[in-house]
């Protein structure tokens, strides 16, 4: 989304919010409006999946599915229902995730979802296949990896080197950070109470730490380069929570996410350029278009899931 004034601004004049900084000023922090979406957006998908899931009867109706769909259709649940539910709840993420990559980093192609599907995977095993908070935790350490690896090794080599930090994960803890080998899964009781517990724990360490990084940088404590390492972080965790709802918590294998991924950005794409002159501000036309992407995607989902 073009002309989109910074969220901050800094300068020598004076400190603006919302607003074009004026010409010739000396800026000292400048966090723009793209980076202050990505991460409020991001923050929001974490602590709403993390609900959904462990305290709706639809997210428990995924889960049950999940350990058995015969025992969970005896139960009353509509198997194929759940499964493409949460194909469009998955789908929906990858879309939306692909908006803002775009938005972060203006480039537009039909392979725009191929490696982000890929390192998508690479951040659900970090944090462990079927674990929502493992997903935000494995967000985090490939944007921090990524990151630190192009700014201090080779931004050529960077992904060689996330992919061999993966292989050093798969051999010392082949079922991720959070993942546990479990024979037998028990989601009923006190086991069932004590793991949406944990989750809500993790999930909220998570969040914490990353809005109190996003404060620091914005306050300009950890210097204006910071910010822009949480778009990064942000898109990735959108996209490992993304994965890990059909592949780890769902059990179904997903192998369109990069799809899903180009549908999102290109319906978002298409929007904000048709609505370019007749919706402002711009930022109230990058957030219908996060929507129309999210919705574009779910709808192929829903078609993947039936």
């Amino acid at each position: 989304v073009d002309g989109m004034p910074p969220f901050l601004a800094v300068t020598d004049s004076g400190t603006y919010f919302f607003t074009e900084i004026q010409a010739g000023s000396k800026i000292s922090l400048k966090v723009s409006m793209e980076t202050f979406i990505s991460i409020v957006v991001s923050i929001i998908i974490m602590a709403a999946l993390t609900w959904f899931i462990n305290k709706t009867k639809a997210g428990k109706a995924m889960l049950a599915v999940a350990e058995d769909k015969g025992a969970a259709q005896l139960m009353g649940i509509n198997v194929n229902r759940t499964i493409s539910l949460t194909f469009a709840i998955g789908s929906a993420l990858a879309g939306v995730a692909s908006v803002l990559m775009c938005s972060a980093y203006p480039q537009l192609s039909p392979y725009t979802g191929s490696m982000p599907g890929i390192k998508a995977f690479v951040a659900a095993v970090f944090g462990g296949i079927g674990s929502i908070p493992g997903a935000m935790i494995g967000g985090v350490l490939l944007g921090v990896i990524e990151q630190l690896a192009k700014a201090y090794i080779s931004s050529q080599l960077s992904d060689a080197i996330v992919f061999l930090v993966l292989i050093i994960v798969l051999v010392v803890r082949p079922t991720g950070i959070l993942g546990k080998k479990i024979r037998e899964k028990v989601y009923g009781g006190r086991a069932m109470t004590k793991t949406t517990k944990n989750n809500f724990i993790t999930c909220g360490i998570t969040l914490g730490l990353f809005v109190i990084f996003g404060i620091l940088s914005f306050a300009g404590v950890l210097g204006s380069q910071y910010s822009g390492l949480l778009v990064p972080i942000g898109i990735y965790i959108i996209l490992s929570i993304s994965l890990n709802l059909t592949v780890g918590i769902l059990g179904e294998l997903s192998l369109g996410h990069a799809g899903f991924m180009c549908v999102g950005a290109y319906a978002g794409g298409i929007f904000s350029l048709l609505t370019q002159e007749s919706i402002n501000p711009s930022w109230l036309r990058m957030i219908l278009a996060l929507i129309v992407g999210g919705l574009a995607a779910a709808a192929f989902g829903v078609l993947i899931g039936i």
